[in-house]
């Protein structure tokens, strides 16, 4: 009789613990996240973690507890009910992964805004049911870490001591963000690197964000989670990125003297046009000299110019209205730039007669030809 009350006490014992167990721990575990979990898991098998990442479906996770038995494929079942109107039923998970005791929501059995309510059943009809697992998909829902991390460099500061970096990154590709199915908001969180302690920035709804204050030559940890707007539940973190930024040359020292020399240039330029343009007329004088003009001194040049021989041959051998003096030959020694040229009278003679008009001077005068063989005529430099 001792015996038998024993085990019996043993057994009320055991219920009792297991009471006790079963409501200190919370059945909505999963909607507490794991990280709230204690470390004194349920004796009983319980669902550990339900999470939507997209709001178009969801998973559920359970343990089969103290209960090893019950830890074989198919030992456990899992059963659901939606609360969209009271003759609603329980069905069975729609797929199950028994490789990580899990049970997949697909599209087709997933709805927003109503409520489910989750139990596990063993193969001899025993259900582990608590009331606190129910649930609406939204508010499970976990998005995916943000993707395609990367920084800016915006400036430095004067100082050369710290600088400032833009963060932007991708919405998680699960999350329909563009259609405007998920409205999810960002947190940055840094730190310096090997350290413990984060920073965390405040959170927006951008995928980008600027990180103030970050000093010069120290490596920095970057990483950002999500969550629903006007939820509170965060998904995972992304995978980190890390910035650094070492000391670089100042390029405040070598701005002012390539801006002074650039306008030092400007003035020696400015001043040579200057002095181009006040000394025009003596730059041409020097650059380009005047070509003197054939001059003989007593003789008009236009004679020259027109090339009236017969005139200028009159004028030198003494004739015209001035009676100048005949040229002699000492006279043309004195003067370097004369020569003397020497024409047949001849010539001239029978050019006149085959031309049958007597020279221009003789026309206008009305003075005979003259008959001299030989006459000397002087003339510039200029008419060779």
């Amino acid at each position: 009789i001792m015996a038998v009350s024993s085990s019996s006490s043993n057994l009320l014992l055991l219920l009792l613990i297991s009471t006790l167990d079963w409501l200190s721990t919370p059945g909505s575990a999963f909607l507490m996240g794991r990280d709230h979990m204690t470390s004194s898991a349920p004796l009983e098998p319980h669902f550990t973690e339900c999470i939507s990442r997209d709001q178009e479906t969801f998973r559920c996770w359970w343990s089969p507890g103290n209960f090893h038995n019950l830890s074989t494929p198919g030992a456990l079942r899992v059963f659901y009910l939606k609360k969209d109107s009271p003759t609603s039923e329980w069905k069975e998970c729609p797929e199950y992964i028994h490789s990580n005791r899990e049970c997949f929501f697909d599209v087709n059995h997933t709805s927003v805004w109503i409520t489910y309510c989750m139990q596990l059943r063993s193969q001899n009809n025993i259900t582990y049911l608590n009331e606190d697992d129910c649930f609406t998909v939204e508010n499970i829902v976990r998005p995916d870490p943000p993707v395609s991390l990367n920084w800016t460099l915006l400036n430095i500061s004067p100082s050369r001591l710290s600088y400032d970096v833009m963060v932007n990154w991708e919405p998680p590709p699960s999350a329909d963000v563009g259609a405007g199915w998920m409205r999810i908001e960002y947190e940055i969180q840094y730190r310096e690197r090997n350290t413990t302690n984060w920073e965390a920035l405040e959170m927006q709804p951008h995928t980008q964000q600027t990180i103030y204050g970050l000093h010069i030559g120290k490596e920095y940890e970057v990483h950002i989670r999500c969550r629903m707007q006007a939820f509170t539940k965060f998904g995972e973190f992304s995978d980190s990125i890390f910035i650094e930024v070492t000391e670089i040359p100042s390029k405040e020292s070598t701005f002012p003297l390539t801006l002074g020399f650039v306008f030092g240039v400007v003035g020696i330029l400015i001043l040579i046009m200057l002095i181009v343009i006040s000394q025009q007329h003596r730059l041409m004088m020097i650059l380009l000299p005047p070509v003197p003009v054939p001059k003989i001194k007593g003789i008009d040049p236009e004679l020259l110019k027109k090339g009236k021989l017969d005139e200028l041959n009159f004028i030198l051998s003494g004739g015209g209205m001035g009676g100048l003096p005949t040229y002699a030959p000492d006279f043309y020694q004195d003067e370097p730039w004369v020569e003397f040229i020497e024409v047949d009278a001849e010539d001239a003679d029978n050019g006149e007669k085959e031309d049958n008009q007597g020279s221009d001077t003789q026309r206008l005068l009305g003075l005979p030809q003259p008959v001299s063989h030989h006459m000397n005529i002087g003339c510039s430099n200029a008419i060779r």
